[in-house]
C-alpha cells in the first residue's frame, strides 16, 4: 500500500511539474566548527535563542505559580514544557560543544581555526 501511495505521489508530481525538494534536511556543507560558531552566534546574541528559551521557561514558572492546588494537569503540562525547553537548550549547547571539540582537536593538530566563547 505504501509503495502504491509513493508511486501515486511521484506520478502526480510528474504530471503537475512539481519538483520534490528536501532542503530542510540537507546539510549546508559546513563542518562542525563552522556550524558550532554559527549556532553560538545565534544562541548568545542579545535576544537570541538562549534568551528566548529562558524567557519561555520563566513564563512557564510564573504560570505554574499561578495554578491552583488542584490543577494537576496544568502543572504537569508546564513542568513538561520546562523540561522540553531545557532539552532544547542542551541540544544547542551540544552543537556548540561539538564545534569547540573539533576546533580544539584541529588546533592540537596544528591547523588554524576560529574562536569560540568558552562559557557554554
Amino acid at each position: 500500500m505504501r509503495n502504491l501511495a509513493i508511486r501515486l505521489v511521484l506520478w502526480l508530481c510528474r504530471v503537475f511539474d512539481i519538483a520534490l525538494v528536501n532542503e530542510a534536511r540537507t546539510m549546508n556543507g559546513m563542518d562542525a566548527i563552522a556550524r558550532g560558531q554559527q549556532w553560538e552566534a545565534f544562541a548568545r546574541e542579545e535576544g537570541g535563542l538562549f534568551d528566548m528559551i529562558d524567557e519561555q521557561r520563566r513564563a512557564a514558572f510564573e504560570a505554574y505559580a499561578d495554578c491552583r492546588p488542584g490543577d494537576h494537569a496544568e502543572k504537569e503540562y508546564l513542568a513538561m514544557q520546562d523540561r522540553c525547553l531545557r532539552q532544547l537548550k542542551a541540544r544547542v549547547g551540544a552543537v556548540i560543544q561539538a564545534g569547540v571539540i573539533e576546533a580544539d582537536s584541529k588546533r592540537k593538530a596544528g591547523a588554524v581555526v576560529g574562536t569560540f566563547n568558552k562559557s557554554v
